[in-house]
């Protein structure tokens, strides 16, 4: 099933709830969800998480990692450029992911492709795997050009990227669901244009 969810939080930018994270693995288990893939948590996993009897198995990372000023209050791990490959790299070392924030709003920088392909290099180092949230073209562009293992959302990537990504390994998640449920309320915001918008959704999850 590709869908989009943040277990273990009730809202955008709350700290992870351990109840909470249970109530919503045992909720994945009964729709018959076996395993996930969850790179980005509201906080560091708890040790049980992925190994509990009732649950889900799991593949995940903590909290996600962002350049300054972007992405969620409460669950970016923000971090300057010089310092984020090692972050990453921290990351990946105890959980086997990073989550890192190619890009966030229209009007806001992508994360540059040498610090993207630099931290992907200490990652990898370490045994781990990139995934990146990307819903802006630039964002996307430098996340294939850095050779990242995954590409979350991509609403924006260019479809030229695909015969490369696929060469490389690069693999896309689209979570359709979230974005086909989105499509109505872009198409009634203030700035859309011509029945759409360039802008990706407010709402990335529950």
């Amino acid at each position: 099933m590709d869908a989009h969810t943040h277990p273990g939080a009730a809202e955008r930018g709350d700290p992870l709830d351990e109840e909470l994270l249970k109530a919503d693995l045992a909720e994945h288990l009964a729709a018959g969800i076996t395993m996930i893939r969850a790179p980005g948590l509201a906080g560091d996993p708890p040790p049980w998480f992925g190994h509990a009897l009732g649950s889900p198995r799991a593949v995940h990372a903590g909290r996600w990692i962002a350049q300054h000023g972007q992405f969620i209050d409460g669950w970016a791990r923000r971090a300057d450029h010089a310092d984020l490959p090692g972050v990453a790299a921290e990351q990946a070392q105890r959980s086997g992911w990073a989550k890192l924030i190619a890009d966030w709003g229209v009007d806001d920088a992508a994360l540059p492709v040498d610090v993207l392909r630099a931290a992907v290099a200490a990652v990898h180092g370490v045994g781990g795997r990139v995934a990146v949230h990307s819903q802006q073209a630039d964002g996307g562009t430098a996340a294939v050009e850095a050779g990242v293992d995954s590409i979350e959302h991509g609403m924006c990537l260019d479809p030229d990227l695909l015969p490369r990504m696929a060469a490389q390994g690069t693999a896309l998640t689209p979570t359709l669901s979230v974005i086909a449920g989105s499509l109505d309320d872009m198409r009634q915001s203030a700035d859309s244009v011509g029945g759409g918008t360039s802008r990706a959704p407010r709402s990335m999850g529950r």
